[in-house]
């Protein structure tokens, strides 16, 4: 034992030298880690925590960031080989305090004052950097702090691994490339219902499709009738799908939320209908509603559906960097240099920016249905299928390589024509193309107009009314080749097309009519309406008139109130002066998740839609509302508040990357009783427990 030990310590005296330079050398770049981390907590973690964007806790997305991090560390290690100097002093104090420049670079950004957003606010900002670091290389050598930038780095590390490692979801990684998801097979009773198939190409304009519609298609598509001048009620998708659901134009005596809520959760709906006669309803989607998809049997969003597949966001990633946080005048001279793309930075600016990573995941996820399909019951099922697709960004070209330098929007049209080509040649190989109704649409249009058999492309805000339908009946089947409709017609007569493609007769007084059978007969003129939502508080009418957009009025859209009574519905009734687990409330479009420690179990992350809690006021006083929450950046730090059937009141909580108990900087005057706290919230903030508190008598 002796014998050994001491070859040990001789080992240890060895290797002491070693051990010493690596000591020195590993501290000096640990320090050196804190300025990129820092730079990426102030900046991207905002972006890269938010799922909304498709960007969310993504590992190949930070590859290019990690190689950008050794590099960085890199140039630290030079600039402290030459920091004896007093002049060599300033590159590494530049190097250790950009970080924290940035980080209140970041902060001043985010206020109201526009400083930093012109060239003389930035050159002035600069300037008073440089001075700063100057004076402090004068009087301190950067040398002499080292432990404390290598005591942050550690820290920030930590935290950083800590809140990637619970973030991600590392099932995804595990996945086997060959497995897929479990679908129920359930089917009806009524073995003779014929299966439905509800397909929206987004954004999939009919003057495009008539652009690359070629003698080949059309026999392809034999047994569909397609209806060229079918326009769309909406200009957004939030607003069209649930008028497809509902065969009903907005009326204006409710909210948009209340539009969508009865849509896909209320006997109104035409799934509804579909699901009384015995209809087993399967819904390929993405999450972009702010509500539930409660008639629906199965929702499969897209994301889920391709597996361990992934697809690459981090050119997205950048560009949403960029987009973000480069002051305005620096982004215009990169977009007049071609180097910034300027459409979408003009969507980024308006809230439509989407990274090209959504068509292709709707893609992936249209061919993994094409491999479900013969798992799934030949009968008894309305399958819905909501393919963002061929909607941009433009990534695929038109043999459906994802192949960004020579997609455009012709490209990846025709590659949306491709899977409409595969999905109906696999129901044939699976014998259940003849019996089959399908219908295929888009939701609204994209931004062209055609000028004398020519596409020419408008502002990247416009969207066409003029929206793609394809209509095939179960029993026709001898038609060879696409026949072609003069109807006018609107994405309201898909309801009834619907319950016509089930055999369902029923009362309800759509606005539409039925593209199956004799109905379209009829007077082919008819009004139709464009409504396109400005500001979020505003609509305004158009009445298409040939090819032609007349503006009719401006209306103005109601608010959450008309949504208090379905939420009542389903929240229970909790006390004040009591703690309440947010997932106890009313949630649409949230997150229930369990994987962040002291949680009590679980907590709500949001990104959209409401929350809602019921509470019973014993006395009559003032109250405010205290919550449990975790606010993970200056853009995902505020909420907006409703008690009963009052305005909207925006609550901003200020930044907390810990859980931490926010007290609202609102009160209400509330008389004994029941009171329904709404939450409508549009940025992503993790909440945890919630309360109504009385404050004052």
């Amino acid at each position: 034992m002796n014998k050994y030990y001491t070859i040990l310590l001789q080992l240890l005296r060895q290797l002491k030298p070693i051990l010493k330079v690596v000591k020195k050398y590993g501290f000096i770049i640990i320090s050196l880690l804190a300025t990129p981390i820092l730079i990426f907590i102030s900046t991207s973690a905002p972006i890269y925590l938010n799922n909304q964007s498709d960007l969310g806790y993504q590992l190949h997305v930070l590859l290019p960031f990690l190689w950008l991090s050794i590099g960085t560390v890199i140039t630290g290690l030079v600039f402290w080989f030459f920091s004896d100097s007093r002049f060599g002093r300033i590159f590494l104090w530049s190097y250790y305090i950009i970080g924290p420049l940035f980080t209140v670079f970041t902060f001043l950004r985010e206020t109201p004052l526009l400083l930093l957003e012109n060239t003389l606010g930035i050159i002035i900002f600069m300037i008073l950097s440089l001075g700063l670091i100057i004076v402090i290389a004068y009087f301190k050598s950067p040398r002499q702090v080292l432990s404390y930038f290598a005591i942050l780095s550690a820290l920030l590390l930590a935290s950083e691994i800590y809140r990637f490692g619970v973030g991600v979801d590392w099932s995804r990684y595990s996945v086997s490339e060959e497995q897929s998801i479990a679908l129920s097979t359930e089917s009806s009773n009524k073995e003779t219902l014929p299966n439905i198939y509800h397909i929206i190409f987004d954004g999939f304009q009919s003057d495009v499709f008539e652009h690359i519609l070629t003698p080949e298609l059309r026999k392809e598509l034999g047994g569909f009738v397609y209806f060229p001048e079918t326009t769309t009620l909406y200009s957004t998708t939030t607003w069209s799908v649930p008028s497809v659901f509902l065969g009903k134009t907005y009326t204006f005596s409710n909210s948009q939320l209340d539009y969508q809520d009865r849509a896909f959760n209320s006997d109104e709906s035409v799934l509804y209908n579909l699901k009384e006669a015995g209809y087993y309803t399967l819904a390929y989607t993405r999450n972009i509603y702010s509500t539930n998809l409660k008639l629906f049997d199965r929702v499969i969003e897209h994301v889920d559906n391709i597996g361990s597949k992934h697809v690459d966001n981090t050119n997205a990633f950048i560009s949403a960097w960029t987009y973000r946080y480069a002051p305005l005048a620096l982004k215009n001279i990169l977009a007049d240099r071609n180097i910034l793309n300027r459409d979408a930075l003009e969507q980024f600016n308006i809230g439509t920016f989407l990274p090209a990573s959504a068509p292709e995941e709707s893609f992936l996820s249209f061919q993994q249905f094409l491999i479900q399909e013969k798992e799934l019951a030949d009968s008894g099922r309305y399958t819905f299928i909501h393919v963002l697709f061929p909607h941009n960004p433009y990534v695929f070209d038109a043999d459906c390589v994802a192949k960004k330098e020579d997609a455009t929007v012709n490209t990846q049209s025709q590659c949306a024509t491709k899977l409409m080509i595969n999905f109906i040649n696999e129901l044939k190989t699976l014998g259940r193309y003849e019996n089959s109704s399908i219908i295929i649409h888009a939701d609204h249009g994209d931004q062209y107009i055609a000028v004398d058999g020519n596409l020419v492309q408008q502002d990247p805000s416009y969207r066409s009314p003029r929206s793609l339908l394809l209509v095939k009946p179960s029993e026709a089947n001898d038609r060879s080749e696409l026949e072609v409709s003069s109807f006018e017609s609107t994405l309201l007569d898909i309801a009834p097309t619907l319950l016509a493609s089930a055999g369902i007769s029923d009362s309800k007084e759509y606005e539409g009519v039925s593209l199956i059978g004799s109905d379209i007969a009829a007077s082919n003129h008819r009004d139709r309406y464009y409504f396109i939502v400005v500001g979020g508080k505003d609509m305004k009418k158009y009445l298409i008139d040939g090819d032609e957009e007349v503006f009719e009025e401006s209306l103005a859209l109601e608010n959450l109130s008309a949504l208090s009574s379905s939420i009542k519905e389903v929240v229970p009734i909790f006390n004040t002066n009591e703690v309440i687990e947010a997932e106890a409330g009313y949630l649409s479009s949230s997150h229930v998740g369990s994987d962040i420690p002291d949680t009590q179990g679980s907590y709500v992350r949001t990104g959209g839609g409401l929350l809602g809690y019921q509470f019973r006021v014993e006395q009559d006083g003032i109250y405010n509302l205290r919550a449990r929450l975790i606010t993970p950046s200056g853009n995902n730090d505020s909420v907006k508040l409703i008690m009963d059937d009052g305005k909207r009141q925006a609550w901003k909580m200020g930044r907390s990357n810990l859980w931490k108990w926010h007290e609202s900087s609102i009160e209400w005057n509330l008389k004994s009783g029941l009171h329904l706290l709404t939450l409508e919230n549009r940025e992503q903030i993790w909440i945890d427990q919630i309360g109504l508190y009385k404050t004052k008598k």
